[in-house]
This record gives structure tokens, sequence and C-alpha cells, in this order.
């Protein structure tokens, strides 16, 4: 903010909190090994939603023994959420137990 009335600024960035989670995800997961994971994601049309995705994505992809192998888009109707991340919650596990 370009202003001489502001004497401090405190913000997130986003696409670094998103790399953030990404690393901490793996590296809490204790696997070594073709490591899946399922995002559920937030209202993607949020700038804020988008960058932390961006960066989230960007961590994994330099990550050579994890993928994405499964996405969904929640919103706050906690019903519709959990009927949607079911079938992606059993893909992961058929996909991990093998």
């Amino acid at each position: 903010v370009n202003s001489k009335n502001v004497s401090a600024f405190i913000g997130t960035d986003n696409k670094e909190a998103g790399k953030a989670a990404a690393k901490a995800a793996i590296d809490g997961s204790g696997l070594h090994d073709n490591i899946k994971i399922g995002i559920v994601n937030y209202y993607e049309s949020t700038e804020n939603g988008r960058s932390r995705y961006e960066g989230f994505k960007e961590y994994i992809e330099g990550v050579p023994n994890a993928e994405i192998a499964a996405e969904i888009t929640a919103d706050s109707r906690r019903r519709r959420t959990y009927l949607r991340r079911t079938p992606m919650l059993t893909c992961l596990l058929a996909l991990t137990s093998g």
C-alpha cells in the first residue's frame, strides 16, 4: 500500500503458503515411495485459493515420488462436499493399498 498514512502492512504470500502446505503434507506423510495426493479445494474462484493451489501443485510437481491423483472443489455445503469426497477417498485408498 503506497500511502503516507500506512505505517505497516501484514499480508500473506499465498503461493508460498501453498508450497509450505505441500511440503508439510509430504514431510508429515511418513511415506517415501509412490505418494498419492487427493486435493479438496474450496472455492477456486478466489485469488487467495487459486494462489495457494498453484503453490501446492508447483511444489508437488517437483517431488518425483508424489502425484496429485484426484481433485474436487468443495463448497460450504457440508453434505454435498462429503458426498463428493467419498468416491475420491475410495479411489485413493484403492491406489495406495495395492
